[in-house]
């Protein structure tokens, strides 16, 4: 399937809705998850533990349990998530979709809605969500069904 280029799409209200609906399903089956396992048998993706050494190697200091959208995405913050994001060895572990646009939970102890949820790359939430779960800050979530 040939795509095109980036730049043709403009702000397409069909290209919108695509992107918004792949988004809420992707944090509907996260949330599941959440919902459905122990935080820490979690794993989202084949390298969470490789994810989560590198994360907090590039982002020691890096607040998880809340995360502040300003800090993120000023400029400092984008070039230091530029540099994490686009090592190759986390292009490998995370594959082709690393820059998908994902919703992301702002506040840990809190579900998924339209006043907690933020706009990053998927590399920043496997990123944010692995240390997450690392750090038992999901454990919160009761388990039981089946993610």
């Amino acid at each position: 399937m040939e795509l095109g280029e980036a730049a043709d799409y403009g702000n397409h209200a069909e290209v919108e809705t695509t992107w918004a609906a792949i988004a809420y399903a992707f944090a509907e089956r996260h949330w599941a998850c959440l919902e459905g396992l122990p935080a820490d048998a979690i794993k989202l993706t084949r390298d969470d533990a490789a994810i989560y050494s590198a994360f907090r190697d590039a982002f020691p200091d890096f607040s998880v349990d809340v995360v502040d959208e300003e800090t993120m995405k000023n400029p400092a913050g984008k070039a230091q998530w530029r540099t994490f994001l686009e090592s190759d060895h986390l292009r490998e572990w995370l594959g082709a979709d690393y820059n998908f646009g994902t919703l992301l939970r702002i506040d840990s102890a809190r579900e998924y809605s339209p006043e907690n949820t933020i706009l990053v790359v998927r590399g920043q939430f496997y990123a944010i969500e692995i240390a997450r779960n690392s750090e038992g800050l999901n454990q919160w979530l009761p388990s039981g069904s089946q993610c």
